[in-house]
């Protein structure tokens, strides 16, 4: 009978450990699943946020501001960016930023790209967890850091040796000088930081534009990325301001296509401004040959992302300017 009771009991106690096993593993399971809805409907209401934010600051020129988010990643790939399974398209915004943004804070900028009429916004995002570090003592050096807000982490130093670590998360090193090369040594302050928290700019040229080069971190060496260029002191912000040239030469490719859309506009423009002025002895019909020449805004459209097309585009944008000019003294019609 002892023994009958003892592996009664037994059982009884086997039974229990199971059912509370059980009903650890329910509880257990809706508390995940909980907390999963409750990641997923902050991360959905976050990207609908963020689209409102960008739009904002799209149409917002000349602006910087500072935004409050909830504690989030934001991973962002060419016309796309994405908090956790959400995913939005940036259809018509033209957008340069790191590959990643972590944090509670975002930080938004937004200048006009015109050449020499407007062709787009361009939006510029970063947080504070990034310090972008802008090294050299040329000229460039000097005027690429006034294009940071002071809303930024960025500092200036003359030279990369006088470079110190600030308990940064991020650190972006641009150079203006060549203290940087593939496979050269990262300085010490940054070379146990994980590779993908540093990475580096090489730029050269004005302000008009110029040769850049992105580098990564591989251990404690730099490497070469990529090299491309740069057409206008807003796209050489946008190489400053993001950490991957993929991202960089996307948005450079966008911002390219839309100015041949809007050469286009002007162009018929153009053409009904002269089909307009035929009258003759009409001060602005004698303007056709000079004021209203489609020759310029030809050049604008048929323009892409490539240095070869820089030098032309920069007189043609010099000479539509002057086109619209005297168009103006004489009291006619302007393209633009």
């Amino acid at each position: 009978m002892h023994k009958k009771a003892a592996i009664e009991m037994q059982f009884n106690w086997l039974f229990v450990l199971i059912i509370g096993a059980i009903i650890l593993l329910l509880v257990g399971s809706l508390l995940f699943k909980q907390k999963e809805v409750s990641t997923q409907s902050k991360n959905a209401l976050l990207t609908r946020n963020l689209d409102a934010i960008l739009s904002g600051a799209d149409a917002s020129l000349n602006t910087v501001s500072v935004i409050t988010l909830p504690q989030s990643k934001i991973e962002f790939q060419c016309d796309e960016y994405r908090v956790g399974t959400f995913s939005r398209k940036m259809e018509v915004m033209h957008v340069f930023t790191p590959t990643t943004l972590e944090g509670n804070k975002l930080i938004t900028q937004t200048l006009e790209w015109s050449l020499p009429f407007r062709i787009t916004n361009i939006v510029y995002l970063t947080s504070p967890a990034y310090r972008y570090m802008v090294i050299g003592q040329n000229q460039l050096a000097q005027e690429a850091f006034m294009l940071f807000p002071n809303e930024t982490f960025t500092e200036r130093s003359d030279s990369l040796g006088s470079v110190k670590s600030r308990g940064e998360q991020k650190i972006r090193l641009i150079f203006f000088d060549d203290s940087v090369a593939n496979n050269k040594v990262v300085p010490i302050a940054f070379a146990k930081m994980a590779d993908k928290d540093v990475t580096a700019l090489k730029a050269s040229g004005t302000l008009d534009n110029g040769d850049i080069e992105f580098f990564g971190k591989k251990g404690d060496r730099f490497v070469s990325l990529q090299s491309t260029s740069y057409f206008r002191k807003e796209t050489l912000f946008g190489a400053m301001i993001t950490d991957s040239p993929s991202l960089y030469v996307c948005t450079m490719e966008n911002l390219f296509q839309k100015l041949g859309i809007v050469a286009e506009v002007y162009k018929i423009r153009t053409q009904q401004l002269i089909a307009s002025y035929t009258q003759a002895g009409n001060k602005c019909s004698e303007l056709r040959a000079s004021a209203y020449s489609t020759a310029a805004i030809d050049i604008l459209q048929k323009a892409r992302f490539a240095k070869d097309y820089f030098s032309p585009l920069s007189s043609a944008t010099s000479q539509l300017q002057r086109q619209n000019d005297q168009a103006q003294k004489q009291s006619c019609a302007t393209i633009y």
